[in-house]
């Protein structure tokens, strides 16, 4: 399937559009304020979604690629649970505003309404969606497209100096701050512990078959949407 769009085009991805995929997810981890570039750690997390035996990379992935075929979007589906389904999307922070991100979670939809035809009738099918709670542009997309915020949480990740002394049964103590305001009040705390950095997400979820449907406690921690 080929869309175009503003020179612009959407194709499926190749195995050898595994590194180039994680440097986008990479490069947006860092420009939306979720963490170091980690463009190894997401090249392997790419490479076992496109190999997981339920992931279709032929129909359950898109890229967007401009001229001189750079991706500058990524999008994918992939089963969570029986019934509940991820959608993933990033977009180059150059390339936003542009319907990008409106392409892929259509994209997305489409592909996830062609598998639910081949489930159990009965079973209510929804979709799901992380989001950095500073990104409006992200969430008015979603919440356009049918989504509602279900709940939120907090990823913290903790850069160490040194190991830390442990306590009984393996433990440490942590001083952790959420207030932003009391940051400078905290410093003290980060140059004896470690630097930490602390990101509020939303999760979005949107039905589209209603029916019964497994309760489950879905693993949302790694799962960002940049838009």
């Amino acid at each position: 399937m080929i869309v175009r769009l503003h020179n612009l085009s959407a194709r499926a991805p190749r195995l050898a559009d595994v590194a180039a995929v994680g440097k986008l997810l990479a490069l947006c981890d860092t420009f939306d304020e979720a963490g170091s570039a980690d463009e190894d750690g997401r090249r392997r997390e790419i490479q076992a979604v496109w190999q997981a035996p339920c992931f279709n990379v032929s129909r359950d992935a898109w890229v967007i690629v401009n001229r001189e075929e750079q991706i500058v979007g990524y999008g994918d589906n992939r089963e969570l649970a029986e019934g509940r389904f991820g959608a993933y999307v990033s977009v180059h922070p150059e390339y936003r505003r542009r319907g990008i991100a409106m392409l892929l979670l259509r994209l997305i939809e489409t592909r996830v309404r062609e598998r639910m035809l081949d489930m159990d009738d009965h079973l209510g099918i929804t979709m799901q969606a992380v989001i950095g709670s500073t990104n409006d542009v992200a969430h008015h997309l979603f919440e356009r497209e049918g989504y509602e915020r279900v709940h939120n949480f907090w990823k913290v990740i903790v850069e160490m100096h040194e190991a830390p002394a442990m306590g009984p049964r393996g433990s440490f103590k942590l001083d952790f701050v959420i207030d932003t305001k009391a940051w400078t009040r905290a410093r003290h705390l980060q140059e004896q512990a470690g630097m930490y950095s602390a990101y509020q997400y939303h999760v979005y979820e949107k039905t589209l078959r209603a029916g019964h449907q497994f309760q489950i406690d879905a693993l949302v921690s790694d799962m960002l949407v940049c838009q």
